[in-house]
């Protein structure tokens, strides 16, 4: 059945090329109609290929290695070809990439994912499923997760060129067309990120089927609602151009410009306003990354248990191919760990590792993922519920979720905002647990002290548009309890706000003046009630030090009694 599926999907897609390419034989040397054929033939193709009749030919003589290696390559080769289609189809050419930069990113992609399969060393069973050796599993898993990864960004980049011209087409078959191709792309992503269980399996049993196309039925309908809607769209040679934005007032402006009056909109805001369409799909978008990260968490907790508990699961397979038999320290180390699967001091050594490998890991992913997602965060306007909404709300939701926020008020949490991008001087104090989200756009001074309750995040929501701005903290300052600093705003030298104050946009408080209320005003009473104290650096190192112990030796005897007590439990 599963070859009668596969087989008549290829069929379908290579006649449907064939009828498009009838239709739109005067127009074949458009670019977007080719790169639309190609998508289509080579994702027939790649069905052919990867069905399991056609990798079964291996017992009939043919390599089936060979064939699903093949059949991999003309897969991420469509992947690659519906990638151009997105950016051609893309309305706005400053956000278009040249052909040679994609044609570059396709080629790389290509070797990476070779490279990958061969550093696995796969096998092919009776079954038709890759197998590998635990050495071969972690690249057979990355090379499944960078195709899938792949596939998402492709599918969204498409959806992000097709948005404004559903928004902006007219009535009729246009408008249902570009509609369908849209709804077609989000079962696209959602298959392919089903596809992650495939990791699950790799890493755990150390085989994947060969024969399992990841999105083959959704971007089947894709493909065919493409060519479908490129028919109708016969004296249509260019993407419906977005009309020009309004010019927004510069966010970056100096800080003793005029604050805006209470009601007053900028027109780019009133010009571009957040759909239904949009909010259900940014938030099913939202959704479905929570699930993937909750997904990945309980993955991660699940075999880091296993291994603490018993000195197995993947975690134990993997170190002990690469470990045992040797006879250098680690491997008499882990020899040890393994035999003493139920002893106490090797649980809680076990515990010891698997916290502070996931410690680190969970500390280094959100920064990671800011500088990928986002880069360097500039003044902009980001309208909600848009794509760029999504990365902002991503970034925010990882930085306030990394476990160094639990080091507030310690000098290890400068150092969390300096990764992030912030500019934070030396012997600064922060006690605001609340995380600043557009970090770049953050300057604190030397010496500077901000209080709990603090909000100063460098953006704010206002009329459907995301506003990033600058926050400037200068040397000697004390921001009080409870106070919150709106965009475009600063605090001078040795200059003071007082509790439960604000300062609005483009208020900026003079060197040594003190402020307070709302909004914020002059007033002279000194809120440093307690002078300021010496803290050298080897305090401060030392502080550092044993609030880290006491995550890295304390929270283990936490995961230490449980493992002791499912194991009696079991006994």
């Amino acid at each position: 059945m599963s070859d009668l599926a596969a087989y008549l999907s290829a069929a379908v897609l290579v006649a449907l090329a064939a009828w498009a390419f009838a239709i739109e034989r005067h127009n074949a040397r458009h670019p977007i109609r080719w790169a639309g054929l190609a998508f289509v033939l080579s994702e027939g193709l790649s069905l052919a290929l990867l069905a399991p009749g056609t990798v079964a030919l291996g017992h009939a003589g043919v390599d089936g290695l060979s064939v699903i290696a093949l059949g991999d390559t003309v897969r991420t080769a469509a992947l690659s070809f519906l990638m151009l289609l997105a950016c051609l189809l893309n309305p706005r050419p400053a956000r278009r990439r040249s052909p040679l930069g994609q044609a570059a990113m396709a080629v790389t992609l290509q070797i990476v994912m070779v490279l990958l399969f061969v550093a696995a060393q796969p096998t092919l069973n009776a079954a038709g499923d890759l197998v590998t050796a635990p050495d071969g599993r972690w690249p057979l898993a990355v090379r499944v997760t960078l195709f899938a990864a792949y596939a998402v960004w492709a599918l969204v980049e498409l959806f992000v060129a097709l948005l404004p011209q559903a928004r902006l087409a007219g009535t009729g078959s246009l408008r249902w067309g570009v509609r369908l191709i849209l709804a077609a792309v989000c079962v696209g992503v959602v298959w392919s990120l089903w596809s992650y269980d495939d990791i699950v399996h790799v890493l755990r049993f150390g085989w994947l089927d060969g024969s399992e196309d990841t999105v083959s039925n959704s971007l089947g309908a894709l493909c065919a609602a493409l060519v479908t809607t490129g028919a109708d769209r016969a004296g249509s040679e260019s993407p419906v151009a977005e009309p020009p934005a309004a010019v927004s007032p510069a966010v970056g402006a100096p800080a003793v410009r005029t604050v805006p009056a209470p009601g007053a909109v900028d027109s780019a805001e009133t010009e571009q306003p957040g759909s239904t369409a949009l909010f259900l799909v940014c938030g099913a978008a939202q959704l479905l990354l929570f699930c993937c990260a909750a997904l990945f968490v309980g993955v991660i907790a699940t075999e880091g248990y296993e291994w603490v508990s018993t000195g197995s699961g993947v975690i134990g397979s993997y170190a002990s191919a690469k470990l045992t038999g040797g006879t250098n320290s680690l491997a008499l180390a882990y020899a040890w760990l393994s035999t003493g699967a139920g002893d106490l001091l090797a649980i809680y050594l076990r515990s010891v590792l698997f916290t502070a490998a996931s410690f680190a890991l969970l500390c280094i992913f959100p920064i990671v993922a800011k500088w990928l997602l986002v880069g360097r965060w500039k003044p902009r306007r980001i309208r909600v519920w848009s794509l760029g909404y999504l990365r902002f709300w991503v970034v925010k939701s990882l930085i306030r979720t990394n476990p160094l926020v639990l080091f507030v008020g310690t000098p290890i949490y400068p150092l969390y905002l300096r990764a992030l991008g912030a500019k934070i001087g030396r012997g600064v104090a922060v006690f605001s647990r609340t995380v600043p989200v557009c970090t770049d756009l953050l300057t604190i001074g030397d010496r500077a002290l901000i209080r709990k309750d603090t909000l100063f995040t460098c953006y704010r929501a206002h009329a459907g548009v995301i506003q990033t701005g600058r926050v400037t903290i200068g040397t000697d300052a004390l921001v009080s309890e409870a106070s919150v600093l709106d965009i475009d705003t600063s605090l001078g030298q040795s200059a003071q706000l007082g509790h439960a104050s604000c300062l609005h946009p483009g208020q900026a408080v003079p060197a040594g003046e003190r402020w307070h209320g709302t909004p914020g005003r002059r007033t002279e009473v000194d809120f440093r009630t307690v002078s300021p104290g010496r803290c050298g650096w080897t305090r401060r190192f030392v502080y550092s030090i044993t609030q880290l112990l006491k995550v890295l030796v304390l929270a283990p005897l936490g995961l230490t009694a449980v493992a002791l007590a499912m194991a009696s439990d079991e006994t």
